[in-house]
């Protein structure tokens, strides 16, 4: 039962975890900075607490960072698309996230694919095509909370992907990896956010004075 109920709770924990997201954003608190309050702590409790070592990292040093980066787009994606998109339609086409898992386990750790998870792969897809369509639409009307919604739910499924493929690793070797690579490119993020800003602020001012 544990596999199941920690399927259940991260669940959960997925689907409530908007309303703080939100609350913090009002609060001044964005996105990108609250992942670097919350992960980098979490990085260091673990880390300082239950240091697993380095031992076997070595020879993943590829596999290692891919997975670092899937998981950082994997967070820093879904706290986005939550604060830039609608709830609803965020949490569905990021829950695409096992569709995306099953082709990627069939194609890179040959897991088979049986008729009842074709059939769901379409199921899946078509409940998707359905939450995009509105009515009168010459075609679906994709924001940008619902791209990040779906990158970040195929980045969470690579992510999955390579926690298999990366059997020989502990999980706290790939949990310090994960949380690292939220941390990182959320960095990047705010980064290249003030970036953007000093170079846009003197434009906009002017623009707004004419």
């Amino acid at each position: 039962m544990r596999p199941v109920l920690s399927l259940l709770f991260a669940a959960t924990f997925w689907g409530i975890v908007w309303y703080p997201l939100r609350r913090f954003e009002e609060a001044g608190l964005g996105g990108a900075w609250l992942l670097v309050v919350s992960y980098t702590a979490a990085f260091l409790t673990l880390a300082l607490t239950s240091w697993p070592g380095l031992a076997g990292m070595e020879r993943h040093r590829g596999k290692l960072l891919l997975m670092a980066l899937a998981a950082g787009w994997t967070n820093l994606g879904f706290v986005l698309a939550m604060l830039e998109g609608t709830v609803a339609r965020v949490l569905i086409l990021f829950y695409l996230s096992p569709l995306w898992t099953v082709l990627l386990g069939h194609f890179f750790l040959r897991e088979p694919l049986t008729r009842v998870t074709v059939i769901t792969l379409f199921t899946g897809l078509a409940g998707a095509l359905l939450m995009l369509w509105e009515p009168g639409a010459k075609r679906a009307a994709v924001g940008a909370g619902d791209l990040m919604a779906v990158t970040a739910g195929l980045a969470f499924a690579v992510t999955n992907v390579l926690t298999r493929a990366l059997g020989a690793l502990g999980t706290r070797q790939k949990t310090l990896v994960s949380w690292a690579g939220v941390v990182l490119l959320s960095l990047v993020v705010l980064l290249f956010q003030e970036q953007h800003q000093t170079v846009c602020l003197p434009f906009c001012t002017r623009i707004t004075s004419w």
